[in-house]
């Protein structure tokens, strides 16, 4: 069904690096619960020294899992970055201290 979705990940990995070090245990706990990761493998991942290091074995166990488990990775990461974008939107505005000129 969606066979390019490892070779995307290959092609993109410096820039998921990047964009998912800041949600990485929340994909990882996602991806557990969807069966993709067992706890192993999240135990392995939360071995790795920094958020990068996880993001980069996250995306080594999946290249051994196959396209469905990349497949829903990259559903699930979007889901991720759409809920964290929402909530930049819906953050309230800092003011500077309510003076105006």
């Amino acid at each position: 069904m969606c066979e390019p979705c490892l070779r995307s990940l290959r092609q993109r990995r410096v820039s998921l690096v990047d964009k998912l070090e800041r949600h990485i245990d929340s994909l990882v706990d996602l991806l557990v619960a969807k069966n993709v990761f067992t706890r192993d493998d999240r135990e392995e991942i939360l071995y790795e020294k920094g958020p990068r290091g996880k993001v980069r074995k996250v995306l080594d166990i999946l290249e051994c899992k196959g396209e469905e488990a990349a497949r829903i990775f990259i559903s699930a990461s979007s889901q991720l970055k759409e809920s964290d974008s929402k909530t930049i939107d819906q953050a309230p505005k800092q003011t500077t201290g309510g003076l105006t000129k």
